[in-house]
């Protein structure tokens, strides 16, 4: 009997799976940074809400170390990280699958995935486990659903809901994933009733743990997003340092793309596939491109507005409707995206930058080695390790060091409980453990308002967060300062200090 020459594997599947593995590989062999330590420490009391995102990479991590710590142990970077690398993996298969619905060959699916692992902003940070890959994840499962019902006529509900649901709970910029999915499938008259209720349905089934945890908080986290995040004055000059990063993460080609996109969507405005990809580029971009303005910016925010774009200029390239300057630019964005990519992964496991900036020196002065980010993911198990046993608190001012401290007294076999941050306001109330004798019955007015000391912590800082402690009644002194070498050149401060009471507790 003749055997099938069909791939055994569906098409997509193999480029999916090379991002999954290179993500998970590469996560595994490093330390945890800061927010990722800190979404860690949020894992171990799973809640319907936290301060600053709504509850689903919690969630996440929760299961992946319910599942995987009798063999690797707690706050494994592998385990917390795990979510993460098949985020990226299904988000390069969806868009596989987007291209060949498309009439793409079937040879050529591996460019949706090519595209995505060459976006600076996602290749070189997509293996790490913050909100924002569970959201696109949610935005990609939204994004196929609605191509099926608008489309091609076919069902997409289940997409469309569970798309919505993830995106919603990862961050609550979601809601512009359900604002675009609604406006995609309004025209589908035959699946338009069953389509919509499903968007609604994943975006209530959604906001319901945000809103029953903001009530319990003052609303502190939704107003953080819609009123803190958006302030800080106009400025010119922040949103062209915004423009400058988004040459570097979303890269030129993709900026260039956008122009040429935005004439060629006005040229022929019944392009199907080019209306489809601009109802989900607009309302990101609207936000994202002009928030700068007026208030700070994370430069990653707009991977939601390239990444359908490099979609779509992948589409055109491997189904031959490229023009001469379209191909040209898939071409750069390919070239200037693989070295870079490549650059920052390498740059995690080796001080390429510190490196650089210390020949640059010539000897003169000592590079800062915070401005190296990937130097974060240094040093913590090491200098925390010394505490692992100990019953005495350990103390953090920021959520930044805290989460630091509580994730590697946890690798190193201790109790990540001892460890909190403090001052606290009511945002961080229920993140953390409470210690009789630090901070009292109720929160902090302010984050300025240091507790009184009543009994012995250790308190730690890093030369990226170096405030000192500033407990009432408290003498505080440095017991141990940890200097974190890379290659031989400084890659990190830790500084651990023993705080004691001036006058002693009263007794109970």
């Amino acid at each position: 009997m003749a055997q099938s020459t069909e791939p055994r594997l569906p098409a997509g599947a193999g480029i999916a799976a090379l991002i999954f593995a290179l993500f998970a590989a590469h996560g595994a062999l490093l330390g945890l940074s800061d927010d990722e330590a800190y979404y860690w420490v949020l894992s171990q009391r799973p809640a319907l809400g936290y301060a600053y995102h709504p509850p689903f990479v919690a969630w996440l991590i929760a299961a992946a170390e319910g599942l995987l710590r009798p063999l690797f142990g707690s706050a494994h970077p592998f385990v917390v990280r795990l979510p993460a690398a098949l985020c990226a993996g299904g988000l390069a298969f969806i868009g596989s699958r987007w291209l060949l619905s498309l009439g793409v060959h079937r040879h050529y699916a591996w460019a949706a995935g090519a595209m995505l692992l060459t976006l600076p902003g996602f290749g070189a940070a997509g293996w790490m486990m913050v909100p924002d890959l569970p959201l696109l994840l949610g935005w990609a499962l939204a994004f196929w659903g609605a191509w099926r019902v608008s489309a091609q006529n076919l069902p997409g509900a289940a997409l469309l809901f569970a798309g919505v649901l993830i995106a919603t709970l990862s961050k609550h910029s979601g809601v512009l994933v359900a604002l675009s999915a609604a406006v995609c499938v309004w025209p589908a008259r035959k699946r338009r009733v069953p389509a919509l209720a499903a968007i609604f349905l994943g975006g209530l089934v959604a906001a319901a743990p945000t809103v029953a945890w903001n009530l319990e908080h003052e609303w502190v986290s939704l107003l953080y997003q819609l009123k803190d995040r958006h302030s800080g004055g106009f400025s010119i000059l922040r949103w062209l340092r915004f423009w400058g990063s988004q040459l570097g993460l979303g890269g030129p080609a993709l900026v260039l793309y956008l122009i040429w996109f935005g004439r060629r969507l006005w040229i022929d405005r019944r392009n199907e596939v080019a209306r489809f990809t601009a109802i989900w580029v607009a309302p990101p971009a609207l936000v994202y491109f002009f928030q700068p303005l007026i208030a700070d910016f994370k430069p990653h925010w707009p991977m939601v507005v390239w990444i359908p774009l490099a979609w779509e200029l992948g589409y055109r390239a491997a189904s031959g409707l490229a023009s001469t300057g379209e191909r040209s630019l898939a071409r750069l964005h390919l070239a200037w995206g693989f070295p870079l990519v490549a650059l920052m992964l390498l740059a995690c496991h080796a001080p390429v930058f510190t490196a650089a900036a210390s020949i640059l020196a010539r000897g003169k002065d000592a590079p800062d080695p915070k401005w190296d980010v990937t130097n974060d993911l240094y040093g913590w198990r090491q200098a925390l390790e010394p505490l692992a046993k100990s019953e005495v608190p350990v103390i953090g001012s920021r959520y930044q060091t805290a989460s630091q401290a509580a994730a590697a007294i946890a690798r190193a076999g201790g109790d990540p409980n001892r460890a909190t941050l403090s001052p606290k306001t009511i945002r961080d109330w229920d993140e953390w453990p409470r210690f009789f004798g630090l901070d009292g019955d109720l929160p902090a007015d302010t984050p300025q308002t240091w507790p009184r000391l009543e009994r012995s912590v250790f308190y730690v800082s890093d030369n990226r967060y170096s405030g000192e402690p500033r407990f009432k009644n408290a003498r505080c002194a440095v017991a141990q300062r940890n200097e974190i070498l890379r290659w031989g050149l400084k890659a990190k401060e830790i500084l651990i200090w023993a705080c004691e009471p001036i006058t002693p507790a009263k007794s109970l």
